[in-house]
């Protein structure tokens, strides 16, 4: 038998690291050095991961314990006070993103619109998607 603190006791842990959770995982982040590195280097581990079955069967084994209820509520319990932070913490990168969209678009020449429906949707929607996929090199 192993022994365990009662559980009172790890949810009571649990409740008092939160308020110095952040500060905690801020000071991670700022130690943690050549992350993107390391990422990369692991890619070939990732994609091997990507392909194996029975990893690929816990995505699974996890839907099947839960239903719309619990997403639902966890969606709007975890991520929608999350939401509107992070907005405010990339505002920066939302505005270069608009600004480099809105150049590629400004750029776009549209084809006239003819009398078919469906060719002014291939030629004049078709446009502006190529345009922004190779704008942002992607075509």
């Amino acid at each position: 038998m192993v022994r365990t603190k009662p559980l009172e006791a790890w949810t009571n842990n649990w409740k008092n690291a939160i308020p110095g959770v952040q500060a905690r995982y801020n000071a991670g982040i700022d130690n943690a050095d050549g992350v993107v590195e390391a990422m990369k280097a692991g890619q070939a581990n990732y994609e091997q991961q990507m392909m194996n079955a029975a990893v690929l069967a816990r995505r699974l084994t996890g839907l099947n314990r839960i239903d719309d209820t619990f997403w639902k509520t966890r969606a709007k319990t975890k991520g929608g006070p999350r939401i509107g932070p992070g907005m405010s913490a990339s505002i920066n990168e939302f505005n270069q993103a608009a600004a480099k969209n809105k150049q590629i678009l400004d750029n776009t020449t549209l084809p006239p619109r003819t009398t078919d429906y469906m060719t002014n949707i291939t030629n004049r929607v078709g446009a502006i998607v190529r345009a922004l996929k190779e704008g942002w090199g992607k075509a």
